[in-house]
């Protein structure tokens, strides 16, 4: 273990000793080492070449780093000098700045756009599962937003890559966002479906219920947490996901119910999180994924696999079920009525439907007006 205090001095110097780099300027701050202190780490801003870079100088030794970053790791990259006077030599890493701040941060603040940061990590969140590693820590602090609202993941020393394939994972992660059972047993490209699904989750809830964001200023957390989730089977969850049902979120409601899972793996993560294309050319067809139902077209999902039941599209109107709910929504626009838990569809129509309600009465819905509505 390296001292932190010995780092920092280290780089304080007006000449750092470099094993091998070159023209590389520490950055300053009110005549100050522009750095912070993370895990087993001390992270500095420097100019590299002319270009800006952090760089991460590791306290002690960690595995892995050469198979991660490959060339941006710089073994034994710093000189330092400790209280005793002996020289040591230090791990560095050299990698890209991204300007912007963490997405805790921005989740402090309480004019944050949620829709927008949610839409920018699922994005993210799709991206990194069409790959063959998995970073190993997704969490808020680990997520920096850009001035142009792209989300991008930053610190990867827990990540899984290919070459590591057999091995036992180094670091666990935080464990407010993993399944309580992982271990370091689990090192694949999967261990950050768990903590994917849970952060998505909880940023869409974030959208229709804003206290769970006033929980996460308070508190520097979500609740519920992964833990009391899945011990409860679910049931600490379990009015969330019924708020996903009432307002049609299928795709929220069905990875709500992700989080239950007695195992750290979410295999049909990639599928509920398959995008869609835009329904411009019929026909559409009803197909089955993992046990759930979607609408498809002849290049892709029109309606993802989310749905425990749909019936066969009228025209751009499809209904489909989910819980204990009836969805009335549109291929082109989405979710536009949900019917009062206990009712029903009695009889579909291509103009529209009769439903027939818990107390045994019975109307009539014309998908028209649906449509002006949700043009209002």
């Amino acid at each position: 273990m390296y001292a932190i205090a010995d780092i920092v001095n280290a780089l304080r110097q007006r000449w750092p000793l470099w094993q091998t780099l070159d023209d590389i300027e520490v950055v300053r701050r009110n005549g100050e080492v522009d750095y912070t202190v993370g895990n087993f780490s001390v992270v500095a801003r420097v100019r590299h070449k002319g270009f800006d870079k952090i760089l991460k100088c590791y306290t002690r030794q960690k595995p892995y780093l050469k198979e991660i970053y490959g060339s941006q790791f710089l073994p034994g990259e710093l000189i330092i000098t400790d209280v005793m006077g002996f020289t040591h030599s230090v791990d560095c890493l050299l990698v890209d700045y991204i300007a912007g701040e963490t997405l805790d941060k921005r989740l402090l603040d309480e004019a944050c756009n949620i829709e927008a940061l949610s839409q920018a990590f699922e994005r993210v969140a799709v991206e990194l599962l069409a790959q063959n590693r998995a970073h190993g820590d997704i969490k808020p602090d680990n997520i920096i937003v850009t001035e142009d609202g792209e989300l991008h993941l930053v610190d990867w020393d827990a990540c899984f890559v290919k070459h590591l394939a057999g091995q036992e994972s180094a670091e666990l992660g935080s464990s407010a966002y993993q399944h309580p059972a992982r271990s370091t047993m689990h090192f694949n490209r999967h261990i950050d479906d768990y903590s994917i699904a849970y952060l998505l989750t909880m940023l869409r809830a974030a959208q229709i219920d804003r206290t769970i964001l006033e929980h996460f200023r308070s508190f520097y957390a979500f609740a519920p947490s992964p833990a009391e989730i899945v011990a409860s089977e679910g049931g600490a969850i379990a009015q969330l996901t019924e708020q996903f049902a009432q307002q049609g979120m299928a795709k929220e409601y069905r990875l709500s119910k992700m989080l239950s899972s007695h195992t750290p793996y979410l295999y049909a993560l990639t599928s509920v999180l398959t995008p869609t294309i835009a329904p411009d050319k019929a026909p559409f067809e009803v197909e089955q994924l993992n046990g759930y139902w979607g609408v498809m077209a002849s290049k892709g999902w029109v309606v993802g696999p989310f749905y425990d039941w749909i019936l066969e599209p009228f025209g751009d109107i499809y209904i489909a079920g989910i819980g204990d709910y009836v969805c009335i929504n549109s291929l082109r626009y989405g979710h536009l009525h949900t019917l009062a838990k206990g009712s029903r569809i009695v009889q579909p129509e291509s103009e529209g439907c009769i439903v027939q309600h818990a107390s045994g009465e019975e109307s009539y819905i014309k998908y028209s007006d649906l449509l002006h509505n949700f043009a209002k």
